[in-house]
């Protein structure tokens, strides 16, 4: 049984929030967590995934330790988490994964997706390792809430230019 270091885990969360409160873009800061988590944890992968109840799948948006083309890829899910069934599919048994877990990416809207991290060999792990990838998963969250709101206050603000403009012509 290995327990994540919780020092490493504190200044891997730091400076992912700091990133994230700094607007980076989205993809980057999704890569940066996969990376991040990954190395903190020494797992052979790590994946961001995004999940859609319309189309029941989640989509690998970033990650690490996979073998190229595996971005991008989709899995079956109805729910945002991905079941122990899940680790069956093409993409988990090329890469021999055993072990995973991971945490909800909740956003304001609803949940995002799925944060989780994958081992070749059997893993048992401990509350620190949760409590990491639920944290690291929250600052994905409130990244995406952020971008969520930039759109949102782009659009407002395009929509209250066109009015102006329309206010001029009118007058």
């Amino acid at each position: 049984f290995r327990s994540v270091d919780c020092g490493r885990a504190r200044a891997a969360i730091a400076e992912l929030a700091q990133r994230g409160l700094s607007g980076c873009e989205l993809d980057e800061l999704m890569e940066v967590a996969a990376q991040s988590v990954a190395e903190t944890l020494s797992a052979d992968q790590c994946g961001v995934w995004e999940f859609s109840s319309e189309r029941g799948q989640a989509l690998l948006r970033a990650g690490v330790g996979w073998k190229p083309g595996a971005l991008g890829v989709t899995i079956p899910a109805t729910a945002p988490e991905l079941p122990a069934t899940a680790l069956n599919a093409p993409l988990f048994a090329e890469h021999k994964i055993t072990s995973a877990s991971g945490a909800l990416v909740s956003a304001r809207n609803g949940p995002f997706g799925y944060l989780a991290v994958y081992f070749t060999d059997r893993r048992i792990f401990g509350d620190d390792d949760y409590q990491f990838i639920q944290t690291v998963g929250h600052v994905i969250g409130m990244a995406v809430d952020r971008k969520g709101l930039e759109t949102e206050l782009r659009r407002r603000a395009e929509t209250l230019a066109e009015a102006d403009r329309r206010k001029d012509e009118f007058l």
